[in-house]
């Protein structure tokens, strides 16, 4: 967090001067550059402080940007949008004029969108290129009826707000004809509790699903940690055990590999699962 309000502060001080670079063509020595500009140099840590603080109330500080999204992206817009707002509105109520030329308004927000998104898209690009993922991840499947969607959606809980997770969300946003919408995710990192991943509120860990369900009338919990050991899964079940939801899993990392987490892997709990190790196999000739 500390690092992307670093960040910020240098996008938004860098939006400014070349906002009024290009404002002016670039003529630093004319009268109404100094004059604006020394105009923006006396009000500069308040107008980095009042984009910073409508940041905080965007969430723009508390999201998983490594599994960012469409909806993200138009976060990123809408609180670029209002922080320039305020951040004029803050202007004019203190200096009782106009404060900069139109122009420099525009072009700010322009540069703040570009600059703040790009700083946080490209936590998500190096994740794909990571895990060797392509850029058509992140773009939506525009065909979709979410409107239908929304009404008669199953609702899910996510299990997971990892790779595999943000996989499941995409899968499940980019095909309506399944009737199902991610409502919430647990996840046992506190790292990621209370942040969003694709929009998706990471609400509390395992030992929550149970009161996350009743609060959010869950229907079904997909348990997306393919990594997971069989003890492990063994405690999640046992958890999801307590509610009436149905409960799907997505299969092993050996099951998954070379094949891409899809909602298709997804199957219901069975017995092995719940062993707490790994099942014994015995050889049926031998023995007879």
């Amino acid at each position: 967090m500390a690092f992307l309000v670093s960040l910020d502060v240098i996008a938004f001080n860098l939006s400014y001067i070349i906002s009024f670079l290009i404002r002016f063509e670039f003529d630093v020595n004319s009268v109404e550059f100094r004059m604006y500009f020394q105009s923006y140099l006396n009000n500069l840590i308040f107008l980095i402080a009042v984009k910073i603080i409508l940041f905080f109330v965007f969430s723009m500080y508390r999201r998983l940007w490594v599994y960012a999204g469409p909806e993200d992206l138009l976060r990123v817009v809408s609180a670029c949008f209002v922080a320039t707002l305020a951040a004029l509105a803050f202007l004019i109520l203190r200096q009782q004029a106009p404060p900069m030329p139109r122009g420099i308004i525009i072009i700010t927000f322009v540069f703040d969108t570009v600059f703040t998104g790009g700083i946080r898209f490209s936590f998500r690009y190096l994740q794909m290129k990571r895990s060797k993922g392509g850029m058509r991840e992140m773009l939506p499947n525009l065909r979709r009826s979410e409107r239908n969607r929304e009404s008669v959606a199953k609702k899910i809980m996510l299990v997971g707000a990892g790779e595999a997770g943000a996989n499941i969300i995409r899968e499940i946003r980019a095909n309506p004809i399944q009737n199902m919408k991610v409502e919430v995710a647990v996840d046992d990192d506190p790292a990621k509790q209370g942040r969003a991943i694709l929009g998706v509120k990471v609400a509390g860990g395992r030992s929550e699903i149970r009161l996350l369900t009743r609060r959010h009338a869950i229907d079904e919990i997909i348990i997306a940690i393919p990594s997971a050991s069989k003890k492990e899964i063994q405690s999640i079940v046992a958890e999801c055990n307590k509610t009436k939801c149905k409960v799907r899993i997505l299969p092993s990392l050996m099951d998954l590999i070379d094949e891409k987490v899809s909602v298709n892997a997804l199957r219901d709990v069975d017995i092995e699962d719940l062993l707490g190790r790994d099942p014994v196999k015995l050889s049926i000739k031998e023995i007879s």
